[in-house]
């Protein structure tokens, strides 16, 4: 792609003094550190809630326009300061390799290979300077690496003891930490096999503790000091339990679900809250439940009909996406506003500042419909190249949309 055309300095141009160059270098810096995707749904938490992002607003999303797209794996990328990032993988021995971008022009800032031959790889997360991306290769070996963001360059690679037959497609970082699963199936069956969680120094890598738990699980952060477990279990069932373990060392903390009566997915973290999907008795239908993560203690239970799963949260409003697109007082369970979902098939949403995202395909094409957050009146509906199948990713001023082989980045004009 071109580069970008910069305007000639005026002569007479005053030259800043060198405190007011810093400060002003200080506070873009912070600006769009608060408006960063570091990770999988922006954060630890996964509630796919962007608060720090206000350039985007009600009276600009309606001019949004595609400024450029860059190749994707079937992975979310991330977006930090001025640079993108995402994890290519050509399949199943193929070459996996991360890409990074210049978020504004797309232009490529650097490629780095990681293995030749690659069974499953990573969505890569941002932590400190670093990124960080586990790679399993075709004899069953993960590799844990960590890239300079600004180059590529390696700083730490790690190669974790025994085999696996699958690693989790998300890292999460937590309190200093990256933590990632791996599953070991019996007789190829999941839910027969077990879930290891283990936690990575972010600086050096060093292993800090695992976990091994029964049955097929995913993990991700709450808060800053708890890692939540959701895995699905054979001797119940096939029910699924949640468990929320200590980061500083992995024991558990509290355990919910995982017996015949009792069934929860954990979704997503919010603040204090941890959303779940499910039922604590065999006379219920599934439906949100909310726990308090530090304890365990059960704050409220959703509708039992009409609401699906929670897909993104603040520490207000959770949002979940069906027939209807719902919005949820995260203090009460109580609807503040649901109105129709906008299309045959709609994407998860994406909270950023005020306004909600989703991607909504009908039988004109995609069309990516913005919500207010507080009322639910949709704002603006724009004409878009991304599937509902992925996720809106909104940071820094711009939204990403997926379409499982290429990134289309949009900009207001």
């Amino acid at each position: 792609m071109a580069r970008p055309v910069f305007g000639v300095r005026p002569a007479r141009a005053r030259r800043p003094s060198r405190a007011a160059l810093v400060l002003a270098v200080a506070v873009g810096a912070l600006a769009l550190a608060g408006c960063d995707w570091s990770q999988l749904g922006a954060g630890a938490g996964r509630a796919y809630n962007n608060p720090g992002e206000r350039s985007l607003n009600a009276a600009t999303v309606d001019s949004l326009h595609e400024v450029y797209s860059v190749p994707i794996g079937l992975t979310e990328p991330i977006i930090v300061g001025r640079s993108g990032y995402t994890t290519l993988h050509d399949g199943f021995g193929g070459p996996a390799t991360v890409e990074a971008w210049n978020a504004a022009t797309g232009e490529e800032r650097w490629s780095v290979p990681l293995l030749a031959a690659a069974r499953i790889l990573t969505g890569v997360v941002s932590a400190g300077p670093h990124l960080i991306v586990a790679v399993l290769d075709t004899d069953g070996v993960a590799h844990v690496t960590a890239l300079s963001r600004v180059d590529g360059a390696v700083v730490w690679a790690r190669e974790l003891p025994g085999t696996s037959d699958r690693i989790g497609q998300y890292l999460a970082v937590v309190d200093g930490q990256v933590v990632l699963t791996r599953y070991r199936t019996v007789n190829g069956d999941p839910l027969t096999g077990t879930t290891e969680v283990a936690a990575l120094s972010i600086d050096t890598g060093a292993t800090t503790w695992t976990r091994t738990l029964t049955g097929f699980g995913t993990a991700f952060g709450g808060l800053s000091r708890y890692v939540v477990v959701s895995h699905a279990l054979a001797a119940a069932g096939a029910r699924s339990q949640v468990d929320v373990l200590s980061i500083a060392d992995g024991s558990t903390v509290w355990t919910k679900g995982g017996t015949p009566d009792a069934s929860l997915s954990a979704q997503m973290a919010a603040a204090r809250r941890l959303l779940t999907y499910g039922s604590i008795d065999a006379a219920t239908s599934d439906h949100p439940i909310v726990f308090d993560v530090t304890n365990g203690t059960l704050l409220w239970e959703g509708p039992a009909s009409g609401v699906s799963a929670p897909r993104a949260s603040t520490d207000r409003v959770a949002l979940s996406v069906d027939v209807q697109v719902t919005a949820l007082d995260t203090g009460t369970g109580a609807i503040r506003w649901s109105v129709p979902a906008p299309g045959d098939a709609v994407s998860g949403p994406t909270i950023a500042g005020s306004l909600v995202y989703v991607v909504a395909e009908g039988e004109s094409g995609s069309l990516l419909r913005v919500y207010d957050l507080s009322t639910g009146d949709e704002v603006a509906a724009v004409p878009v190249a991304g599937s509902s199948l992925y996720t809106p990713v909104v940071a820094n001023g711009q939204v990403y949309l997926s379409d499982g082989n290429v990134l289309h980045a949009y900009a207001p004009a």
